[in-house]
C-alpha cells in the first residue's frame, strides 16, 4: 500500500515575495516591472515639474504675502500650526538621526508605532490650525493653497535626501520663525 502523496500548499503571497522583491504593475503588459529608480531623470524633472508649477500657482495667489502681513488671517492659529510643524520636525529628526542612525534601530511601522501616531495626530491638528489661521483671508481657496504647500513639501521630501532634508528645515524654520511676527 503506497502512501499518498502530500499535497504542498504554497502562501501565493510570501512565494511571490520571494521571487522578486521588486515593485510590479499588475496591469502592465509586460513582466519586466517599468518603475524607474528614485533619482531617474525623468522622475527628477517631473517633481521639478510639480514643485516649479506649484510654487507659481502660491505666488499669484501671493500666499506669502497674505502669512506675513494680511491683517485678516489669524495670526495666533498660524503660530500655533508653526509649534506643530516644529514638533513634527523634532519627532522627525529624533527618529532619523538618533534612533536610526546612533542607535541602528530600523525605522518602520512596528518598531515606532506610538511616534506614528503622534506624528499623525500632529499632522492632522497643525493642518486644522493652519486651515483655521488661512480661512478668513483666501476663505474656500484655503485648501487649494494647502494642498498646494504640500505638493511642494512632499515632492521635494522625495527629491533630496533625508539629512538635507533635516538640515532645509532647520535653516528654513529659523529664517521663517525671524521673519514672521
Amino acid at each position: 500500500m503506497t502512501k499518498p502523496k502530500k499535497k504542498s500548499t504554497v502562501d501565493v503571497e510570501s512565494h511571490q515575495q520571494q521571487q522578486q522583491q521588486a515593485v510590479r504593475n499588475p496591469y502592465s503588459s509586460s513582466m519586466e516591472p517599468e518603475v524607474l529608480p528614485i533619482y531617474h531623470p525623468i522622475n527628477i524633472l517631473k517633481r521639478s515639474l510639480y514643485i516649479g508649477i506649484s510654487l507659481y500657482v502660491l505666488e499669484k495667489l501671493d500666499a506669502h504675502k497674505a502669512i506675513f502681513h494680511a491683517p485678516d488671517v489669524s495670526h495666533e492659529w498660524f503660530k500655533i500650526g508653526l509649534g506643530g510643524t516644529i514638533a513634527i520636525m523634532m519627532i522627525k529628526a529624533y527618529v532619523e538621526l538618533y534612533s536610526g542612525k546612533l542607535q541602528q534601530q530600523k525605522v518602520n511601522y512596528e518598531n515606532f508605532k506610538q511616534t506614528t501616531h503622534a506624528v499623525l495626530f500632529l499632522l492632522i491638528s497643525t493642518s486644522i490650525a493652519f486651515h483655521v489661521a488661512l480661512w478668513p483671508h483666501y476663505g474656500t481657496t484655503t485648501f487649494l493653497v494647502l494642498f498646494l504647500v504640500g505638493v511642494v513639501l512632499l515632492q521635494t521630501a522625495l527629491l533630496i535626501p533625508p539629512y538635507l532634508q533635516n538640515l532645509i528645515c532647520i535653516v528654513g524654520m529659523t529664517f521663517f520663525l525671524q521673519e514672521y511676527k
